[in-house]
């Protein structure tokens, strides 16, 4: 009896620090002035940290996700690499899905390229790639640098905000990943 309590506390606790663990997490894009770029986290203290730096200002674009503890199998853990790259200069952030582009990625070792680790986790897509219900497609473009202006990806929750950065240069890489409670740029 006394063993089955202390287990049943022990599971209890268990299942309360994980889902304490998997808590919600708001990833927010950022434009740097400066560079001309985009860029999306969802670590509350980088967060805080842009916020304070005159040259980055938030798009409006957010949406939700988990933490990388999150331990619901249906969701899929999003990647990030630091690119930083001397010529052509290249001071970007690569997010990738688990399983598609963060090992093969990893294991390439690109120069340049440094691992971060997984970011935050989201919604998994469907065998078709269609999102599951309640959740949107996230749109991946990028920008190939030229002319002072350095190399970009970004990420985007809407085709006309999509569109819009293939009018500025970014080439279309199509749906990478689904989100949750998004709010597209301003």
């Amino acid at each position: 009896m006394k063993r089955t309590i202390v287990a049943t506390a022990l599971l209890s606790g268990l299942i309360a620090a994980q889902a304490a663990s998997a808590a919600p997490v708001t990833v927010v894009e950022y434009y740097n002035r400066t560079l001309n770029t985009y860029f999306i986290t969802g670590r509350t203290a980088e967060q805080q940290m842009l916020d304070q730096v005159a040259d980055f200002a938030r798009t409006g674009m957010s949406f939700q996700a988990r933490s990388t503890d999150d331990v619901q199998p249906a969701s899929v853990g999003i990647c990030r690499f630091y690119v930083s790259i001397a010529s052509p200069f290249t001071n970007s952030h690569f997010y990738g899905r688990q399983q598609v582009d963060c090992e093969p990625m990893a294991e390439a070792a690109y120069a340049g390229f440094s691992w971060e680790g997984y970011d935050f986790r989201v919604p998994g897509s469907e065998g078709d790639g269609t999102c599951p219900e309640g959740a949107t497609p996230v749109y991946r473009s990028f920008r190939l640098g030229s002319d002072g202006v350095t190399s970009n990806h970004r990420f985007t929750v809407s085709t006309a905000t999509y569109n819009a950065a293939a009018s500025a240069g970014y080439r279309g890489e199509g749906q990478v990943f689904c989100a949750s409670g998004v709010t597209d740029a301003r």
